[in-house]
This record gives C-alpha cells, structure tokens and sequence, in this order.
C-alpha cells in the first residue's frame, strides 16, 4: 500500500517538472521574439547614377546579409543661355535658346534667321591714262566688304607721239625720246642709213631701198626720269624696239624698266652703263635681247620675265633663253639654277658688273662663254662645277680681285678644261683648289699673267 502510494507521488512530481519546463520553454521563447537582432549597417553605395531625369538609387549591406535600399532623386537640368546671334549680309543668324550644360539637352530650340541683303556700293572705273593703268567699274559691300562685281585693270594707253613729241592722247610734250624708223631685214633691224640699229653692222641691204610701208620705230631715250612709260606709237606706226645704248645717256637716272606691251626687240647694248638701274621686267612680246643689253648694269638686284614667255624665263634672277639653256644676263643677286635648266654662262652675260663679289656655277653647266665675267672688278671667288669643259677668251679678264677659285674637280681634270686665250689675264693672283690639291696661277696654262 506504501508502495503504490510512492508510484503516485513520484509521477506526480516527473508530470510537475515536465510542465514547469514546458512553460519555461514558452517563456523563453517568448522572450525571443520580443528581442530582435541588431543591424550594423555599412556606407551607402550607389548604385545608379541619377541623371538630370531619371532616379539614381543607393544601398547598404548589414554583416548579416540584409540590404537596406533608397532611392536618389534625379538632378534636374542646369539651363545655360545660347545667345542669339543678329543676321548680317555675310552670315545667317539664330534666336535666343537654352541647353543642360550637364546633359546637353536642348531646352528651348534657337530658330535660324536668314541672312540680310547686302549693302552695295558702287566701285567708279578709272580712265587709264598714258602712264597709269586704270579700272573697269565694280561693286561691294559696304558692310561685309564682299566683292560683287570685281574691277579689272585697263592697261595704259601709252603715249602716240607726234613729230613734235606732243603726245594726241594726254597733250604732254616729252623730250628725251629719239625716234627712228626701221625695217626688219632677217635678223637685222636696218634704219634709213643702211645699218642694223640691233648689232651695227652697216650696209646690211645691197642696193639699199627703205622701205616706210613695213617699217616701225624704234627709240632711244636721254631724259632724266627714274620710271619710264615706253611710248606705244610714234607717228602713228607702232614703236616696237629699243635701239642700241638706247638708254646710255639716262644712265645715272633710270632704276627700273618694265619692257611689255608691243616691244619686240631689246638691241645690244641698250642699257649698257644704266648704272642706276635696279629692276627689270620683260613682257611676252620680247622676241631677241641683243648681247651686252644689261652691260654694266652694278646696281640690278631683280631680272624677271612674265610667266609663259615662248622664248626666255628668269630663276634666281638670271635672264635664261630657255631651249639653249643659256645664261644670257645675270646681276649682283644671281644664283644659278640647279635644275638643270642652264648649260652655259652666255658672252658677256656679268661682264663690267662690279656689284658681283662672288658666284656658284652649277653642277650641269659646261661652257662659260667668251668675256663672260669681263671686268667684274669685285668678284673675289667663283665656284666652278666638275661638269665645265669650255671657258671662254678674256672670260675673267680684268677680274683683279679674283683669289680663289673653286673647282669640284680634280687638278688633272682641271688641265684637261678647253681655255681661250688670255680667259684669265688681269686678274688677282689666284689660287685653283681642286679636290687632290691646289694650283697657283702662275702654274696654270695659258694664264694672263703669261702673256
């Protein structure tokens, strides 16, 4: 009986402890739930960038895992002005208008304005005179000065002289020109006397008869002007030559010379002793230049020839005949193409030019020409090319400051070169330097300082 009764109690006591612990468990677990896990969040991060319209958006992450996410308001546009631009005759305009500068988009639209008209004016022609060329009539714009219509030159008239040098078109009298009447007789240019006024062999015609119907003048000038207009007509019959030493006595006055319109001819020696003269130009219409016709000229520092000249062109201020590839007249600024373009130094093309002090001749020349440096009184050294072969009689006579010689060749080669007589007599005691050594002038063959 003690015995069940301990049965009952033990039971009772396992039925109590259970339900203690049960209601324990409860609790506790109640508990839990009233008490959440902390979150420690990390920095934001973005995600997506906002733009001017759109939403960007950013996050951060807890060492558990969990994301926290926000979003980031788009940036709305930063308006800039573009400023309108007033219409003018030369370019088209544009209204007021308005972009982002952080997206680029066009807020507000700028509409185009056409162009205005211009405003023109008129550009009055000139009359050509004798001596001055003239304009036709033009217009432009007095605003944006474009050129509607653009002015031409006129060339001048150039005077019509008669035979009391009154002139029928501009009523100057000019003294200083001496007209004479010539005819052409194959290479000859023979006036009323019989005689070639372009090289002066006299009794160019057997059983001379002059004949006026197919004559033309040519000139000569003894006036003081520095500038010259060259006279078109004489008598009415065209002026079509300038006659030998034609300009000698205005020697001291001309400094340039432009030689174009209907001049055909520039006879020998026709500014021989111009010791003024600086610039020269040729005209198309120049078919023969007489040798010697820039004799003597020191003070020439610019020889040009007008672009497409059938016969002659100028390079490095030389005068070139250019199928012969002649050097026919140089000066003291003259530098000798390279190009090939000049074989031979002509006669007499520097003689008497003392403004020369020293020269290159170019590889690809092979003759110099008969006095072709004569009396150049300062020139003190030349350059002389392997390709020489040829140097002509008195070519350096009385070239006595002349030193140094420079020859790309060598001193057997040197003595091979075909020399004329007396080609260096007169001249300064000069030395050859070859590319194997040097020859003095007293060792030279044929030397001036023999004779």
């Amino acid at each position: 009986m003690k015995h069940g009764r301990r049965i009952v109690s033990l039971a009772f006591v396992f039925a109590f402890v259970v339900a203690v612990a049960a209601v324990c468990f409860v609790a506790c677990d109640k508990k839990q739930e009233e008490a959440p896990h902390a979150h420690q969040f990390g920095e934001w991060t973005t995600t997506l960038e906002p733009t001017c319209t759109v939403d960007g958006s950013k996050e951060r992450v807890c060492a558990c895992g969990e994301k926290e996410v926000e979003a980031i308001g788009a940036l709305g546009h930063v308006e800039v002005v573009d400023a309108a631009v007033a219409p003018t005759c030369s370019q088209k305009g544009k209204t007021e208008g308005r972009h982002c500068s952080r997206c680029g988009e066009v807020v507000v639209a700028s509409q185009e304005l056409e162009m205005l008209e211009h405003t023109i004016v008129t550009d009055a022609a000139v009359e050509p005179t004798c001596t001055a060329t003239g304009l036709t009539e033009g217009f432009h714009c007095s605003v944006c000065g474009r050129i509607i219509v653009a002015q031409h030159i006129i060339n001048a008239l150039r005077h019509d002289f008669d035979e009391h040098y009154h002139c029928s078109i501009c009523d100057e009298d000019r003294e200083g020109f001496n007209f004479e009447l010539v005819m052409q007789v194959g290479e000859h240019m023979v006036n009323e006397q019989n005689t070639c006024i372009f090289c002066g062999t006299p009794n160019v015609i057997e059983d001379f008869v002059f004949d006026e119907s197919v004559a033309t003048y040519s000139f000569r000038y003894t006036g003081p002007r520095t500038k010259l207009t060259l006279p078109a007509k004489f008598k009415g019959v065209a002026v079509t030559t300038i006659g030998r030493s034609a300009f000698r006595e205005a020697g001291a006055y001309l400094t340039s010379i432009d030689i174009t319109d209907n001049i055909t001819m520039i006879s020998s020696l026709a500014f021989s002793g111009c010791s003024a003269l600086k610039s020269v130009t040729i005209g198309n219409h120049v078919a023969d230049i007489g040798e010697q016709a820039f004799m003597g000229c020191a003070s020439i520092e610019s020889i040009t020839v007008l672009d497409g000249h059938p016969k002659y062109h100028s390079a490095g201020n030389c005068l070139i005949e250019t199928e012969t590839k002649k050097l026919i007249a140089g000066c003291k600024t003259s530098v000798i193409p390279v190009d090939g373009s000049v074989t031979k130094i002509g006669s007499s093309a520097f003689m008497q030019n003392s403004g020369l002090e020293s020269i290159s001749i170019s590889e690809g020349v092979t003759e110099i020409g008969n006095s072709a440096f004569y009396q150049c009184s300062n020139l003190k050294s030349i350059i002389l090319p392997h390709s020489l072969k040829i140097i002509g009689q008195h070519a350096f006579f009385y070239d006595w400051q002349l030193t140094n010689i420079y020859y790309d060749g060598t001193m057997a080669e040197w003595k091979e070169i075909e020399k004329g007589s007396v080609w260096d007599m007169l001249t300064g005691e000069y030395t050859i330097h070859c590319s194997d050594g040097n020859i003095a002038k007293s060792d030279t063959e044929n030397s001036g300082s023999k004779a």
